[in-house]
């Protein structure tokens, strides 16, 4: 698909698991077909909390190399982490600032997990905004 994608000359953001850059083959095309992003749930850097979301094949200690990878081919990332895990303590979230891949993020976003207060979806009534 990603081949075929190519001569379309059209860019395109999705989202894959970390493993996509353990294919450089597979990378270089997703980066050729026109792949400027994407979004990926790295859950935690710490190794307890990733197991617990059955995320086994995401290393923490990798993470660096995978944000590298991504940047080598000129993907941009969206990485996603989740806060308040069962195995989190405050000390682990405070670290976790200065022990994030790449850490040149330029804009985090956070979510606490509960839907958009200006949600305007005709099932949620307004007496809940």
């Amino acid at each position: 698909l990603f081949a075929a994608m190519i001569p379309l000359r059209k860019w395109w953001v999705g989202c894959a698991t970390l493993d996509v850059v353990d294919d450089p083959e597979l990378l270089q095309t997703m980066a050729r077909s026109g792949c400027r992003g994407l979004l990926m749930g790295f859950e935690s850097l710490a190794r307890d909390n990733v197991k617990a979301s059955r995320k086994a094949f995401n290393h923490p200690h990798q993470y660096k190399a995978v944000v590298d990878a991504l940047h080598r081919h000129g993907i941009t990332l969206q990485g996603c982490f989740v806060f308040g895990l069962d195995h989190d303590t405050p000390e682990r979230q405070r670290s976790s600032k200065s022990s994030a891949p790449g850490r040149r993020a330029r804009r985090p976003a956070l979510s606490d997990g509960q839907a958009a207060t200006h949600c305007r979806h005709p099932e949620h009534s307004t007496d809940r905004i």
